[in-house]
Protein backbone atom coordinates (compact mmCIF):
# COMPACT_ATOMS: atom_id res chain seq x y z
CA UNK A 1 0.00 0.00 0.00
CA UNK A 2 1.44 3.67 -0.66
CA UNK A 3 2.84 4.80 2.36
CA UNK A 4 4.52 7.99 3.45
CA UNK A 5 7.97 7.34 4.84
CA UNK A 6 8.70 9.43 8.26
CA UNK A 7 9.85 12.85 7.09
CA UNK A 8 8.48 14.64 10.41
CA UNK A 9 10.65 17.90 11.00
CA UNK A 10 10.40 17.13 14.65
CA UNK A 11 11.77 13.63 14.39
CA UNK A 12 14.29 14.36 11.79
CA UNK A 13 15.49 17.05 13.35
CA UNK A 14 15.88 14.55 16.73
CA UNK A 15 17.72 12.10 14.76
CA UNK A 16 20.39 14.58 12.95
CA UNK A 17 21.10 16.74 16.09
CA UNK A 18 24.82 15.07 16.01
CA UNK A 19 25.26 15.29 12.29
CA UNK A 20 24.55 19.08 12.17
CA UNK A 21 21.34 19.25 10.15
CA UNK A 22 18.40 21.16 10.26
CA UNK A 23 15.19 20.47 8.88
CA UNK A 24 11.83 22.75 7.91
CA UNK A 25 8.89 22.65 5.60
CA UNK A 26 8.30 24.82 2.64
CA UNK A 27 5.96 24.83 -0.49
CA UNK A 28 7.51 23.81 -3.72
CA UNK A 29 5.22 24.24 -7.03
CA UNK A 30 5.19 20.77 -8.48
CA UNK A 31 6.50 20.79 -12.22
CA UNK A 32 3.72 17.91 -13.07
CA UNK A 33 0.77 19.90 -12.22
CA UNK A 34 1.78 23.27 -10.94
CA UNK A 35 0.00 22.60 -7.36
CA UNK A 36 1.75 23.99 -4.10
CA UNK A 37 2.92 20.97 -2.07
CA UNK A 38 4.23 20.38 1.26
CA UNK A 39 8.35 19.95 0.65
CA UNK A 40 10.66 19.11 4.06
CA UNK A 41 14.23 20.27 3.27
CA UNK A 42 17.26 19.31 5.53
CA UNK A 43 20.58 21.75 5.71
CA UNK A 44 23.68 21.74 7.46
CA UNK A 45 24.24 24.05 10.23
CA UNK A 46 27.69 25.65 9.18
CA UNK A 47 28.22 26.56 12.14
CA UNK A 48 28.03 23.10 13.71
CA UNK A 49 31.18 21.03 14.62
CA UNK A 50 30.55 18.75 12.03
CA UNK A 51 30.92 21.23 9.09
CA UNK A 52 32.90 24.30 10.75
CA UNK A 53 36.34 22.64 9.30
CA UNK A 54 34.95 23.12 6.02
CA UNK A 55 34.44 26.62 6.65
CA UNK A 56 31.21 26.90 4.72
CA UNK A 57 29.38 30.40 5.48
CA UNK A 58 26.38 28.84 4.55
CA UNK A 59 24.20 26.61 4.79
CA UNK A 60 24.03 23.32 2.28
CA UNK A 61 20.83 21.45 1.42
CA UNK A 62 21.39 17.87 1.89
CA UNK A 63 17.69 16.53 1.80
CA UNK A 64 14.67 17.84 -0.53
CA UNK A 65 11.35 15.82 -0.22
CA UNK A 66 8.26 17.33 -1.84
CA UNK A 67 5.12 15.58 -1.32
CA UNK A 68 3.14 14.96 -4.90
CA UNK A 69 0.25 13.13 -2.79
CA UNK A 70 0.44 10.50 -0.35
CA UNK A 71 3.14 7.75 -0.55
CA UNK A 72 4.03 9.81 -4.08
CA UNK A 73 7.11 11.59 -3.72
CA UNK A 74 9.62 14.27 -5.86
CA UNK A 75 12.82 15.81 -4.68
CA UNK A 76 16.37 14.19 -4.34
CA UNK A 77 16.83 10.41 -4.83
CA UNK A 78 13.93 8.73 -2.02
CA UNK A 79 16.44 6.27 -1.13
CA UNK A 80 19.39 7.77 0.38
CA UNK A 81 17.09 10.49 1.63
CA UNK A 82 15.61 7.74 3.51
CA UNK A 83 18.69 5.88 4.17
CA UNK A 84 20.68 8.68 5.50
CA UNK A 85 17.91 10.89 7.90
CA UNK A 86 14.77 8.65 8.08
CA UNK A 87 13.64 6.16 11.16
CA UNK A 88 11.60 4.55 8.09
CA UNK A 89 13.48 1.48 6.74
CA UNK A 90 13.97 0.05 2.92
CA UNK A 91 12.83 -3.39 2.59
CA UNK A 92 13.67 -3.34 -1.27
CA UNK A 93 15.01 -0.97 -3.42
CA UNK A 94 14.78 -2.80 -6.48
CA UNK A 95 11.83 -5.37 -5.94
CA UNK A 96 10.07 -7.39 -8.71
CA UNK A 97 6.11 -7.35 -8.44
CA UNK A 98 3.86 -9.82 -9.87
CA UNK A 99 0.88 -7.70 -11.30
CA UNK A 100 -1.37 -10.08 -10.98
CA UNK A 101 -1.78 -10.31 -7.34
CA UNK A 102 0.61 -7.25 -6.53
CA UNK A 103 3.33 -9.65 -4.31
CA UNK A 104 6.92 -7.73 -4.04
CA UNK A 105 9.99 -10.20 -4.34
CA UNK A 106 13.44 -10.17 -3.71
CA UNK A 107 15.74 -11.38 -6.64
CA UNK A 108 16.67 -14.41 -4.62
CA UNK A 109 13.16 -15.10 -4.31
CA UNK A 110 12.31 -14.82 -8.01
CA UNK A 111 15.24 -17.31 -8.81
CA UNK A 112 13.97 -19.52 -6.49
CA UNK A 113 10.78 -19.54 -8.57
CA UNK A 114 12.88 -19.82 -11.56
CA UNK A 115 15.09 -22.68 -10.59
CA UNK A 116 11.98 -25.10 -9.14
CA UNK A 117 12.69 -28.20 -11.21
CA UNK A 118 8.59 -28.98 -11.41
CA UNK A 119 7.31 -25.75 -13.18
CA UNK A 120 4.14 -26.71 -12.30
CA UNK A 121 5.27 -26.74 -8.38
CA UNK A 122 3.11 -23.92 -6.67
CA UNK A 123 3.70 -24.56 -3.19
CA UNK A 124 4.55 -21.57 -1.53
CA UNK A 125 8.60 -20.29 -1.61
CA UNK A 126 10.97 -20.79 1.57
CA UNK A 127 10.07 -17.11 2.27
CA UNK A 128 6.50 -18.49 2.50
CA UNK A 129 5.11 -15.87 -0.09
CA UNK A 130 3.22 -17.71 -2.87
CA UNK A 131 4.92 -18.82 -6.46
CA UNK A 132 5.08 -15.80 -8.70
CA UNK A 133 3.06 -15.47 -11.78
CA UNK A 134 6.59 -15.28 -13.86
CA UNK A 135 3.99 -13.93 -17.27
CA UNK A 136 3.14 -10.94 -14.52
CA UNK A 137 6.42 -10.01 -13.30
CA UNK A 138 7.83 -6.09 -13.59
CA UNK A 139 10.68 -4.12 -11.91
CA UNK A 140 10.03 -1.23 -9.80
CA UNK A 141 10.70 1.56 -12.62
CA UNK A 142 10.28 2.43 -15.61
CA UNK A 143 8.98 5.85 -17.43
CA UNK A 144 4.86 6.37 -17.86
CA UNK A 145 3.24 9.74 -19.73
CA UNK A 146 1.75 10.63 -16.05
CA UNK A 147 1.40 9.08 -12.82
CA UNK A 148 -2.25 8.00 -13.99
CA UNK A 149 -0.61 5.44 -15.68
CA UNK A 150 1.52 4.31 -13.46
CA UNK A 151 -0.84 4.04 -10.36
CA UNK A 152 -3.84 2.00 -12.92
CA UNK A 153 -0.44 -0.68 -13.89
CA UNK A 154 0.81 -1.48 -10.39
CA UNK A 155 -3.01 -1.07 -9.09
CA UNK A 156 -2.43 -4.33 -6.95
CA UNK A 157 0.99 -3.08 -5.70
CA UNK A 158 -0.52 0.38 -4.56
CA UNK A 159 -3.28 -1.45 -2.69
CA UNK A 160 -1.47 -4.40 -1.22
CA UNK A 161 -2.47 -4.53 2.38
CA UNK A 162 0.69 -7.19 3.34
CA UNK A 163 3.10 -4.73 3.02
CA UNK A 164 4.10 -0.58 2.04
CA UNK A 165 5.73 1.21 -0.71
CA UNK A 166 6.73 4.29 -1.46
CA UNK A 167 6.79 6.09 -5.17
CA UNK A 168 9.55 8.11 -6.03
CA UNK A 169 8.71 10.03 -8.99
CA UNK A 170 11.48 12.68 -11.67
CA UNK A 171 9.38 15.21 -13.94
CA UNK A 172 11.62 14.87 -17.27
CA UNK A 173 11.03 17.32 -20.36
CA UNK A 174 13.83 18.57 -23.00
CA UNK A 175 15.80 20.15 -20.96
CA UNK A 176 16.40 17.59 -18.81
CA UNK A 177 16.83 13.79 -20.33
CA UNK A 178 20.13 14.61 -22.07
CA UNK A 179 22.04 11.13 -23.10
CA UNK A 180 18.86 8.68 -21.14
CA UNK A 181 17.95 6.11 -23.84
CA UNK A 182 14.45 4.07 -23.62
CA UNK A 183 16.11 0.55 -23.05
CA UNK A 184 17.46 1.80 -20.22
CA UNK A 185 15.08 3.46 -17.84
CA UNK A 186 12.75 0.01 -17.28
CA UNK A 187 9.08 -0.57 -18.93
CA UNK A 188 7.05 2.76 -20.57
CA UNK A 189 3.73 2.95 -19.87
CA UNK A 190 3.01 5.69 -21.78
CA UNK A 191 1.64 6.09 -25.44
CA UNK A 192 3.95 7.50 -27.47
CA UNK A 193 5.76 5.43 -29.99
CA UNK A 194 9.47 5.91 -29.70
CA UNK A 195 11.52 5.50 -33.15
CA UNK A 196 15.08 6.58 -31.49
CA UNK A 197 17.25 4.91 -29.20
CA UNK A 198 17.76 8.70 -26.98
CA UNK A 199 14.81 10.70 -26.06
CA UNK A 200 16.52 14.10 -27.26
CA UNK A 201 16.44 12.75 -30.38
CA UNK A 202 12.38 12.02 -30.38
CA UNK A 203 10.48 14.25 -32.46
CA UNK A 204 6.89 15.24 -30.63
CA UNK A 205 8.26 13.93 -27.40
CA UNK A 206 7.77 16.99 -24.58
CA UNK A 207 7.69 15.37 -21.43
CA UNK A 208 7.72 11.88 -18.68
CA UNK A 209 7.58 10.59 -15.69
CA UNK A 210 10.39 8.45 -14.28
CA UNK A 211 8.72 6.48 -11.44
CA UNK A 212 10.74 4.08 -8.51
CA UNK A 213 9.23 1.97 -6.49
CA UNK A 214 10.50 1.32 -3.10
CA UNK A 215 9.22 -1.28 -0.37
CA UNK A 216 9.55 0.12 2.61
CA UNK A 217 8.77 -0.19 6.80
CA UNK A 218 7.98 2.20 9.01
Amino acid sequence: MLKDPNFNVADLTLRNMENGMSFSEYFYTNPIDGREIPTVVGVTIPTHKKWADMQQKYAVRMMCAAKHSTGIFLGFPLDHTIEMFSSTVILSDMAEFDLSTGMWYTMDEYRESLNREDWDDRSPLMSGKPRPSHNAMTTAYGLADNITQVLKHYRKVVSHPDYDVVMHVRFLDKDSWGGLRWHKQGKYLGRFKHKCEYMQDEVGLNSLIQFHFYVIKN
